[in-house]
């Protein structure tokens, strides 16, 4: 079996090429793929082409140039499939190398795809919402920010966000650019003040809030959003806050800060085992807990508000008494809206049963 030996050389803008140290077959490298991924980080791709012989051929690969961990480079065939594959990924006898050991059944052009970690992108989405408060409806158009941290340029790197939105980009060497990748426009919202244990502790929320209709569906990458009214001046900035990833079907909630003349007071008056069974050995094995709590809401406003309070039950559980009507939006969550007078305070009290409880 005859053995090439083909050197891969550095990521330059476009296409990378270099020559075999002794065939004489020029390896092209195209331009990179790269997807940003929420949990795995960021990855890119690209192909190669290359001459291969009969057996076994050395393909020799300089990750220094490819800005990554040796280790995180992986290589799978594209075509031919079925006469062409990966025999082994190893490192190489120099710091940065990694050689592919890539069998063939007869000799034929083989086109390969090397995928690889990226720690030198940085992306982050920037969103500009414009409120209209008269019409309740607003503007959102989000930009894509990319920065090379590199040491090689970039050219038509074409990237993938999480929730599949794509463009394409050139960078050079720490330079930064900036795009537009959407706009929604006349997008219907509401300001609600919410009172959410779980989330906020005693705080009272200010949210805005983009319901999934409203938005058409559109996933949104997780970024920051600025926010702006009209002003004296043409716009003026109202408030700055987080966007999560917000799939696409899902209400959009951006939290505003504290409101701080609204308080909610929550006590948990009792709480009591019921319906105890034991195990053989006479140990509690199971009970039911009955739970009982009042919230005390006020608005220190001169003028009325509504305040949305949504309260979250582990397990499985009954809602045996409320002194309000409740909504139950999914399996563990229970919402109400109560309105309050300026200067006004009300009181809410709702009993639940939780079943089949562990000690």
């Amino acid at each position: 079996m005859r053995s090439a030996l083909l050197l891969i050389a550095a990521l330059t803008a476009g296409f990378a090429v270099a020559q075999a140290t002794d065939l004489g077959t020029t390896v092209a490298l195209g331009a990179p793929t790269v997807c940003f991924t929420r949990s795995a980080g960021v990855h890119a791709a690209r192909d190669m082409t290359a001459q291969l012989e009969q057996g076994e051929n050395r393909l020799t690969l300089d990750t220094a140039a490819l800005e990554t961990d040796p280790a995180t480079v992986r290589a799978r065939v594209l075509e031919p499939a079925g006469q062409v594959r990966i025999v082994a990924t190893t490192t190489g006898p120099q710091p940065g190398m990694v050689v592919l050991t890539v069998g063939a059944d007869a000799p034929t052009r083989a086109r390969l795809r090397l995928s690889y970690e990226v720690k030198f992108l940085q992306a982050d989405t920037l969103y500009g919402l414009l409120l209209n408060p008269a019409q309740q409806k607003l503007d959102l158009q989000a930009d894509l920010t990319v920065r090379n941290n590199g040491k090689h340029d970039l050219t038509g790197a074409k990237l993938t966000l999480p929730q599949g939105q794509q463009t394409t980009v050139s960078l050079q060497a720490g330079q930064t650019v900036q795009q537009q990748l959407f706009g929604l426009p006349e997008m219907a919202y509401q300001i609600v003040y919410l009172y959410d244990n779980n989330r906020f502790k005693d705080a009272v929320r200010t949210l805005l809030a983009v319901s999934a209709e409203a938005r058409l569906k559109t996933p949104l990458p997780a970024g920051k959003a600025r926010i702006y009214a009209p002003g004296p001046g043409g716009r003026a900035f109202v408030a700055e806050a987080g966007v999560p990833y917000v799939p696409a079907g899902e209400k959009l909630e951006l939290d505003l800060g504290v409101a701080p003349e609204l308080a909610v007071l929550r006590t948990r008056l009792r709480s009591d085992q019921v319906n105890v069974r034991s195990d053989v050995y006479r140990k509690l094995a199971l009970f039911d807990l009955e739970e009982e709590f009042e919230l005390e809401l006020s608005n220190q406003r001169p003028g009325p508000v509504t305040v949305l309070v949504r309260e979250h039950v582990a397990g499985d559980w009954q809602l045996l008494k409320g002194s309000h009507p409740s909504e139950q939006t999914d399996s563990g969550t229970l919402e109400w809206t109560i309105r309050l007078a300026g200067g006004a305070k009300e009181k809410l009290g709702y009993t639940v049963k939780r079943l089949n409880v562990e000690p």
